[in-house]
């Protein structure tokens, strides 16, 4: 009886690339025809003290590009170099030269990360293999002003790469990219607010922008709204390890925390009667729901 509206919980299995938005969000907005005044989500944060909420305004978290890409050689026998076309030596060169991007084509200003997470390649010790395939993500809050110069070098490195050696390339996976989870700074001050209120003025903290990504990105170029960082880090419960690392684990109480800031959020949000500025997306639903990792 206190909440001034209706509420919608979404539920996405597999959010880690899991691309299941591409079917929630058309079921929302084009199956149910949902009216949706606002969105909130929280995730929980390695660095950041249980007990504390950060709700800052901007970019929280980085936009993302991600990509597989397949590179064809020809075999032989490791004692006829000569005779082979090797995939290692292309993607050592491929390597070595991404790296060297981020320093000549990208602005110091601009905040940049491209990793490489994977690489597949041969089965026997004495045989130059044929194929090689890589992938990994390019990371950053301004992905059209820094993300996409970045791609069009890494793709002529590969290119020219593959020309020096004689291979080919076939990329396998890279979509339009994920945009950063920019907070409406409006919904961020009626969520730090709120937090005030209902947990107290010391649950308030201010955390780094994570260079993450979320499907989050899409609800927030749809509806103003916020994702928040809920912390878990406790040296009494040993928690504070960085995230998808062994030693990462999670202070339960932190949870607690994170409900509130949420049911308070959303309790304060529809009593708010003033305007909140907010341009949304101006392309295809179908193109912004495809965005993925």
């Amino acid at each position: 009886e206190d909440l001034n509206g209706n509420i919608v919980l979404l539920f996405e299995r597999g959010e880690e690339a899991g691309g299941n938005i591409r079917n929630l969000l058309p079921y929302a907005v084009e199956t149910m025809k949902l009216k949706i005044d606002t969105c909130m989500a929280t995730h929980v944060k390695w660095d950041v003290p249980t007990g504390t909420i950060s709700a800052e305004p901007g970019a929280v978290f980085s936009g993302a590009y991600g990509f597989i890409i397949k590179l064809h050689g020809q075999a032989g026998h490791g004692s006829r170099p000569d005779l082979a076309r090797s995939v290692l030596d292309c993607f050592n060169n491929i390597y070595n030269h991404i790296n060297m991007i981020r320093m000549k084509y990208v602005a110091p200003t601009d905040i940049l990360t491209c990793s490489v997470g994977f690489v597949n390649c041969g089965t026997v010790r004495n045989i130059i293999p044929d194929e090689l395939t890589f992938g990994g993500t390019i990371r950053t809050f301004n992905v059209d002003g820094a993300g996409a110069p970045f791609v069009k070098q890494m793709m002529d490195v590969v290119e020219k790469e593959c020309e020096l050696c004689q291979c080919t390339y076939e990329i396998l996976h890279m979509p339009d990219p994920l945009f950063e989870c920019q907070n409406n700074a409006v919904c961020s001050e009626i969520a730090k607010n709120a937090v005030r209120k209902y947990i107290g003025e010391d649950a308030v903290t201010v955390a780094q922008p994570w260079m993450a990504s979320e499907s989050m990105q899409a609800c927030l170029k749809l509806w103003p709204g916020i994702i928040t960082f809920t912390g878990i880090q406790s040296e009494e419960a040993g928690t504070g390890a960085n995230h998808h690392t062994p030693e990462f684990d999670v202070d339960e109480r932190g949870m607690i925390y994170g409900v509130a800031a949420a049911l308070g959020y959303v309790k304060d949000f529809l009593n708010y009667d003033k305007e909140i500025p907010f341009k949304p997306f101006e392309g295809t639903l179908k193109n912004l729901v495809e965005r993925n990792l």
